[in-house]
């Protein structure tokens, strides 16, 4: 077993600001997450009775910042991990969580609010423009060039990444209108996760790149 690497004062110190930073910001999520699903369940039962829905911008506003401080933390834990935090591992596992719970608030909050409710109840969703974007976005996403925006780069990647994983449970025949088209789409969404996987890769690789340029 490696023996933990031994940290400067500057290194120490950087380590106590990330981690004050990173309780700081889980607790914010929490309020944000506690807060969005309350006022979720208010308009959900406003919902069943026909009424006017209250909270949409409300949830927006909170939803939207919560998915900001999970960059921010997503990008901490990286820091905490290279700083061999003894506790890394659980504060990742626990703001996986707390992303989890957000992706699932964002699910309802689209379900809810969203402009045209489908009489089949098994609502088909636009699933070629939504990959398309993806796509896109995925392609057009710069590396670098030092580590800093590298570091930025792999929190945001890891955002996208699990927003494409939770595709994988909602891609079924019964969203797509045939057969045929949920191939097509299965094929396109395979092709979205591999593009994905070389981008966190190739990430990986430019922050080993701009480390040891650092060194040198």
């Amino acid at each position: 077993m490696s023996s933990p690497v031994k940290l400067s004062k500057a290194q120490a110190q950087d380590l106590a600001v990330v981690i004050s930073r990173m309780q700081k910001g889980a607790d914010q999520v929490e309020k944000n997450i506690l807060a969005a699903e309350y006022h979720l369940g208010v308009d959900t039962e406003r919902d069943g009775k026909k009424q006017t829905l209250l909270h949409q911008r409300e949830n927006a506003d909170i939803l939207s910042e919560a998915e900001g401080l999970l960059k921010n933390l997503f990008m901490d834990v990286d820091k905490a991990k290279r700083l061999q935090h003894p506790q890394a591992n659980e504060i990742e596992k626990d703001v996986k969580n707390l992303h989890d719970r957000w992706v699932k608030d964002c699910s309802i909050y689209r379900d809810l609010y969203s402009q045209v409710k489908a009489l089949d109840p098994k609502q088909k969703i636009d699933w070629g423009p939504l990959l398309d974007d993806k796509m896109r976005q995925l392609k057009s996403d710069a590396y670098g060039p030092n580590l800093p925006d590298v570091e930025k780069q792999i929190a945001e990647h890891n955002i996208l990444h699990q927003e494409i994983e939770a595709y994988k449970d909602q891609l079924e025949p019964s969203t797509t209108t045939s057969k045929e088209q949920y191939a097509a789409l299965k094929d396109k969404y395979d092709k979205l996760c591999e593009l994905s996987q070389q981008r966190r890769a190739h990430l990986a690789r430019c922050t080993s790149a701009c480390r040891a340029a650092g060194r040198s």
